[in-house]
């Protein structure tokens, strides 16, 4: 029975977490009730079922602890963002330089079958990322590798200096994808906090809400710790 209630209790937690109210509205709400339930005229009538200055001002700081996790998990996913927007760009630029230098080898060494394996020129580029990235980082390794085939490349504007910059601008890549991988674990991170200090937090919320309603009779103290009252 313990066991039911607890998973009762968290999918409620999760269900307020993922609802239309945002966190910072959550936030705003906790703040409200929990400062205004120190009130003159509602304190009293609280600290009768236990809600005392101590206990408001306890939650109080626990609604500060959020909005800090809540505006480090923004920040977090800003940088992720950033970082992802950075790689998207590079690699489509990549991918552009790529199919022009590709087609015109392709059709400067056709019938050329060692060169056209060598360089896997009949191998399809795919939308994954890691075979992609095998495919194009062969194409340039092997002509940066074979001075001969490169100098015959070079016929076809596919220069050293061409191959040397797409090779910087893969390793670019990689570093852009590494650092994309770091700053998402730390989103997801800063997110998992986030959500276990709204966890902790809610259930004293929702239960301070549940007895004011039924210990305050004035609409306008259940207002002032943010219940609608419907008239």
């Amino acid at each position: 029975m313990e066991k039911d209630t607890q998973n009762i209790a968290s999918a409620e937690q999760k269900s307020a977490r993922s609802s239309y109210t945002n966190m910072d509205e959550w936030i705003s709400r906790f703040r409200l009730a929990f400062s205004n339930g120190q009130l003159p005229h509602i304190l009293p009538e609280m600290e009768k079922v236990g809600y005392t200055k101590e206990r408001l001002d306890d939650y109080l700081a626990q609604t500060n602890a959020l909005q800090a996790a809540a505006q480090q998990q923004k920040k977090e996913y800003g940088e992720q963002y950033a970082e992802t927007e950075k790689f998207d760009t590079l690699r489509i630029k990549i991918a552009k330089l790529f199919r022009k230098h590709r087609a015109l080898l392709k059709l400067f060494f056709k019938g050329n079958t060692q060169v056209y394996t060598l360089l896997r020129l009949n191998d399809e580029p795919t939308a994954a990322y890691s075979t992609w990235l095998q495919l194009v980082t062969n194409f340039y390794t092997q002509l940066k590798n074979d001075p001969e085939l490169l100098a015959e490349a070079s016929k076809v504007s596919v220069t050293e200096a061409a191959v040397d910059s797409a090779l910087e601008q893969l390793e670019t890549l990689r570093a852009l994808k590494k650092s994309q991988r770091k700053e998402l674990s730390e989103a997801q991170t800063a997110t998992e906090v986030r959500d276990r200090a709204f966890d902790e937090l809610y259930p004293h919320y929702r239960d301070f809400i549940e007895y004011a309603k039924i210990v305050l009779e004035d609409d306008q103290a259940l207002e002032a710790i943010g219940v609608v009252v419907k008239r």
